[in-house]
C-alpha cells in the first residue's frame, strides 16, 4: 500500500499522462480524417498506433488510477480480468505496431523498389489485422485461462493482481520476449537505417559535387571558345559589359536607320550592308567606333 502523499503524487502523474496520451493521439486521428495528404496507406501503422494509445489512456491508466486512489479493487473479478486482458493486449499491440513500423521503414530504405511493389493496401491491412489478432488471442487466453490451467487460487473480489507474478519462468520468458528481444531488434534496424541513409547522402553529395565541377568546366570551355556561356566563376569584366551595351544601343539606332532608308529610298543594298555590319558587331562584340567606321 502507498502512503497518502504517494497516492496523491501518483494520481496527479497518472492524470497528466492520461490526458497527454489521449489528446495527442486524438490530434493524429483528426489530422488523418481531415487531411487527404496524410490519408495514405503509408500511415496505416501510425493510425493503428494512435488508436491503441488512446485506448491505453482511456482504459489502462484510468482503471489503474482508480485502483491506486481507493486502495482496493471495487469492481469484482470479472471486470478485473477484462481490464488486465485489455491492458496487456493493448500494450502488446502497441509494441508490435512499433515493430512493424520499424520493419516497414527498414525495407523501404534498403529494398525500396521491390518492397514498394510488394506492399499493397491489402497486405498492409492483413499485417494490421495480425498485429491486433495475435496479441488479443494470446493475452485473453493467458488472463482468463490462467486459473483454469493452473492450481492457483483466484484472489478475492477486492484485489486485482496479475495472476502470474509469482511464476518465475513465465515472467522471465515474458520479460525477454516482450521487452528485450524487440528492443534489441528495433535498435539494430534503426542503426542499419541510419547507416544506409548516411551512405546514400554521401553518394548524393558526391554526385552533386561532380555535376557542379562538370558544369563549371563546361562553362569555362564554352566561354573560352567564344560561345558566351558564363559561370559563377567567370564574370564578365566591366570593359566587356560596356562594349556589349554600346553595341546593343548602336544596333537599335541602325535598325531605325534601315527602316528610314527602306521608307524613303527603297534601297535594299544599304539595308543589307548595315545588317551585315551589325551582325559582325554582335559576333565580335565591337565598340560603337568600329560600327561607325564600318558604315563609312
Amino acid at each position: 500500500m502507498y502512503t497518502q502523499y504517494e497516492t496523491v503524487i501518483y494520481s496527479i502523474l497518472s492524470t497528466i499522462v492520461s490526458i497527454a496520451c489521449i489528446s495527442g493521439n486524438l490530434l493524429v486521428l483528426v489530422a488523418f480524417i481531415l487531411d487527404r495528404g496524410v490519408r495514405t496507406s503509408n500511415n496505416y501503422f501510425i493510425i493503428s498506433l494512435a488508436f491503441t494509445d488512446i485506448l491505453i489512456g482511456l482504459i489502462s491508466i484510468n482503471f489503474f488510477m482508480l485502483y491506486l486512489m481507493l486502495g482496493y479493487w471495487p469492481l469484482g473479478n470479472i471486470v478485473c480480468e477484462c481490464w488486465m486482458a485489455m491492458d496487456f493486449t493493448l500494450c502488446f499491440i502497441s509494441q508490435v505496431t512499433v515493430f512493424m513500423i520499424t520493419i516497414d521503414r527498414y525495407l523501404s530504405v534498403t529494398h525500396a523498389l521491390r518492397y514498394r511493389n510488394w506492399r499493397t493496401d491489402n497486405k498492409l491491412k492483413v499485417m494490421l489485422a495480425i498485429s491486433w489478432i495475435l496479441p488479443t488471442a494470446l493475452w485473453t487466453t493467458v488472463i482468463f485461462g490462467w486459473y483454469h490451467f493452473t492450481d492457483d487460487e483466484r484472489p478475492p473480489p477486492t484485489a486485482c493482481n496479475v495472476p502470474f507474478t509469482h511464476f518465475t519462468l513465465f515472467n522471465t520468458l515474458l520479460t525477454v520476449g516482450y521487452f528485450w528481444i524487440p528492443l534489441v531488434f528495433i535498435t539494430s534496424l534503426y542503426i542499419r537505417i541510419y547507416n544506409v541513409a548516411v551512405r546514400l547522402q554521401r553518394k548524393v553529395m558526391t554526385a552533386e559535387m561532380g555535376l557542379a565541377e562538370l558544369m563549371m568546366m563546361a562553362g569555362t570551355t564554352m566561354s573560352t571558345i567564344g560561345l558566351g556561356v558564363k559561370t559563377a566563376h567567370s564574370p564578365d569584366p566591366p570593359e566587356k559589359l560596356k562594349t556589349e551595351s554600346q553595341c546593343v544601343n548602336i544596333t537599335q539606332i541602325n535598325l531605325s536607320k534601315i527602316g528610314n532608308l527602306r521608307k524613303y529610298s527603297g534601297s535594299g543594298s544599304t539595308s543589307g550592308r548595315q545588317t551585315t555590319v551589325q551582325t559582325e558587331c554582335l559576333s565580335r562584340r565591337c565598340t560603337g567606333n568600329e560600327i561607325q567606321r564600318n558604315e563609312e
